[in-house]
């Protein structure tokens, strides 16, 4: 099942950029903050010492087309930063509550390496975009 959940009380952050398909910069309370999305991985685009990877632009474009110009709900995991000071978190698209790191599965692929909440819908749903191609 596809999850909903339920953000009446909590505070939704304007999506600054999108970095690529997986990263974006939001404005936290202030200062603009990098966001890796949980349970996602797309091609790298921005990379500093790697070439543009095979549909990473087209993953950066779907991830634009989905956030530019709103604002999201934040789901922490467990971690709530990476290595690189990034927040790790789910996102959820205000007003309509779209679950964007289960949209993005569709271009990219579901990184299951570290647990999530909802790692075997994940799985899924990228099972199914494979078979769709």
């Amino acid at each position: 099942r596809y999850p909903v959940e339920d953000f009446s009380n909590d505070q939704a952050y304007p999506v600054l950029r999108v970095i690529d398909g997986d990263t974006v910069e939001i404005n936290h309370d202030g200062p603009a903050v990098s966001v890796r999305l949980i349970g996602v991985n797309t091609p790298e685009t921005v990379h500093p010492s790697r070439p543009v990877e095979a549909y990473g632009r087209e993953t950066s474009s779907f991830t634009k087309n989905l956030l530019l110009g709103e604002s999201v709900y934040l789901w922490f995991n467990t971690e709530k930063q990476d290595r690189y000071g990034r927040l790790l978190t789910s996102l959820y698209r205000a007003p309509d509550g779209l679950f964007v790191n289960l949209e993005i599965v569709r271009y990219g692929h579901a990184y299951t390496q570290f647990p999530f909440k909802h790692v075997e819908l994940f799985r899924h749903y990228e099972n199914q975009a494979r078979i769709s191609r």
